[in-house]
């Protein structure tokens, strides 16, 4: 069996009961009474403080307040302009292979038109409108 993550030990409260026949490990009573207490505890804190009448503190309800929300507001946009930037970066740097490419196709082209008006075409005829529809 891999090791659980267990500080306080109540993994260690079970393993007598542990067979290989047994896959499924049942928490002893002593266990289940620990993390019902446990629970029990939890549920017995106090509310959440409501920030009202000033009682919590100097900033509360001033605009001070509002310095994280506006903090953690501008870490968003920077990051997002950081992305921004970085995407243009990286369409400068694609720009080259889309260059030779492009001028691949412009040559190959322009050797495909040669090739036309070397077989016979004259340049007038290569030129020349389509007639018309009727």
């Amino acid at each position: 069996l891999r090791p659980s993550f267990d500080p306080i030990g109540l993994a260690a409260r079970d393993a007598g009961r542990l067979s290989q026949l047994d896959p499924v490990r049942q928490p002893s009573r002593e266990t289940a009474a620990i993390v019902s207490a446990a629970a029990l505890a939890t549920s017995m804190l106090p509310e959440a403080a409501v920030a009202k009448g000033g009682e919590y503190g100097l900033a509360e309800g001033r605009i001070i307040s509002l310095a994280h929300p506006v903090a953690m507001g501008g870490c968003f946009l920077a990051t997002l302009y950081a992305g921004y930037t970085g995407l243009q970066w990286r369409m400068l740097r694609e720009l080259g292979v889309e260059l030779k490419e492009a001028r691949a196709a412009a040559s190959a082209a322009q050797k495909a038109v040669q090739e036309h008006a070397g077989a016979g075409a004259s340049d007038e005829e290569a030129l020349a409108p389509p007639p018309p529809s009727l």
